[in-house]
């Protein structure tokens, strides 16, 4: 195997581990996926896509999801 390859491997896995470390407490679209229901998911896509603002119903559907998700993380404050 080459050096560069090597070292290009070990980049890549300290990466992830910095990635994974950092991620833990982001509510990411992979967290959102998981915890929003599906119409609300898909609305969210949506707009992103086609790069139009949220609604207000929509913002509020998120925002509630958000806030149980860092609760259940053990926050102890919460602002949006």
């Amino acid at each position: 195997m080459k050096k560069n390859t090597v070292k290009s491997r070990n980049r890549s896995s300290v990466r992830e581990k910095i990635v994974s470390v950092f991620e833990q407490n982001v509510f990411t679209e992979k967290v959102m996926r998981k915890m929003l229901d599906k119409k609300t998911f898909s609305e969210y896509r949506r707009s992103l896509s086609k790069d139009i603002p949220l609604t207000r119903d929509l913002a509020d559907r998120i925002a509630v999801v958000m806030k149980e998700w860092a609760l259940s993380l053990g926050a102890t404050h919460y602002a949006h």
